[in-house]
């Protein structure tokens, strides 16, 4: 995506509020599997392994056009920083009690100790060249629009992952008021 694209998407998501979220109900290893491949669309990551594996039904509440931005943010940011040669990424999606867990995991070189209390504040970037540092600023907005969390499950060289835990009748009862 084009730098000044990805800043206005990015600050247009800011703008809007929580009622612009237009929910379904809906398997969310598809929308994944949309946002694998427009990254795999890009040549750079080509090479990167990029697997999706979903335990039990994976089935939720959700605006699939917002959380497909939440993947490919995720994404992205995991092939950026995966070797180029090894490079290895997983989304695991699970069932849970009221709702699902999503992990998205890499094997890049960890995010540094510096930046990870302020990793999902706005213009927070870590060694990206034509990062805006709101990617992560988006998919967090965008997770606590759909009443979930993100947090950085643990990070350490060679191993990063990302925790987003979604309810499953989150978004249910707006769907009638809309």
């Amino acid at each position: 995506v084009d730098q000044m694209t990805d800043l206005v998407e990015s600050l247009l998501e800011f703008s809007r509020a929580r009622d612009h979220l237009r929910p379904i109900y809906g398997k969310m290893k598809d929308t994944v599997e949309r946002a694998v491949q427009t990254v795999r669309a890009h040549p750079e990551y080509g090479r990167v392994n990029i697997a999706v594996t979903c335990e039990g039904r994976g089935e939720a509440w959700f605006d699939p056009k917002k959380m497909e931005r939440v993947f490919l943010n995720l994404l992205l940011n995991a092939c950026q920083a995966a070797p180029p040669n090894e490079g290895r990424v997983e989304v695991h999606i699970r069932d849970q009690h009221e709702g699902m867990e999503i992990e998205v995991e890499d094997n890049g070189r960890g995010i540094p100790d510096a930046i990870r209390g302020t990793l999902f504040q706005p213009f927070v970037s870590c060694g990206k060249e034509n990062g805006t540092g709101l990617g992560l600023t988006v998919v967090q907005k965008i997770v606590q629009d759909h009443g979930g969390d993100v947090s950085v499950e643990e990070t350490a060289p060679g191993h990063t992952v990302f925790r987003l835990s979604l309810p499953q009748n989150g978004l249910a009862l707006e769907v009638g008021a809309a």
